[in-house]
């Protein structure tokens, strides 16, 4: 019986993350009863993924042309590569305190822990001034809708029957788990935690 897998990894420019992304689509692959399909940004994001964390559109450039060259390198089926559509998405409050910000909602989904997670990330501090961040963080947002409205898009295509993700935690990552478990769809998340030669994965658990 056919599996039908939607896959997304967490950017990055570095090797063993590539080398890791590039490991599970192969192992993904080499079962002939998985059609695994791969959401690609396609630098649709403005460079708030979390990951880039200079928001340097240079970097988008370098990520999405690594990405495919490692598919490519994996054998993934050209055909099953799927790319981000650009959705316009209504205005965001200000929010007044991080407690706010992680309990935002839209559309039914909690999306709070993905953009509170990447200003902690990057500003390396957890308890961070939410006033001086509110642009930024709104941004997050946006990213996380964008990405959410495309899992819907296609997952009413294909009906994804496993989502598998990485990083589970930042907002590139995080509208999957959250669409999985909502849609009650199994997922897997990938975590590396800056380990280069080995990784975690955790099912049901972003």
């Amino acid at each position: 019986m056919t599996k039908k897998i939607l896959y997304m990894s967490g950017h990055s420019r570095s090797a063993f993350k590539w080398g890791m992304v590039g490991e599970v689509a192969k192992r993904l692959l080499e079962n002939s009863n998985n059609e695994v399909y791969y959401l690609d940004c396609d630098r649709q994001l403005n460079g708030f993924c979390g990951l880039n964390r200079s928001v340097h559109l240079g970097y988008c450039n370098i990520c999405s042309k690594k990405c495919l060259e490692v598919l490519k390198a994996a054998d993934f089926p050209k055909q099953n590569i799927l790319k981000m559509k650009k959705y316009k998405i209504a205005k965001f409050p200000n929010f007044e305190t991080i407690h706010d910000a992680i309990n935002y909602e839209y559309e039914g989904y909690n999306l709070g822990v993905g953009p509170v997670s990447c200003i902690m990330t990057i500003s390396r501090d957890y308890d961070f001034n939410i006033k001086k961040w509110n642009k930024t963080i709104k941004k997050f947002f946006e990213t996380e809708c964008q990405i959410l409205k495309n899992i819907e898009y296609y997952d009413n295509i294909f009906h994804f029957d496993e989502i598998h993700l990485f990083n589970g935690r930042m907002a590139s990552m995080y509208p999957y788990s959250e669409y999985a478990i909502k849609n009650n769809i199994p997922f897997l998340a990938y975590e590396e935690a800056s380990k280069v030669d080995r990784y975690s994965v955790f099912k049901n658990i972003s």
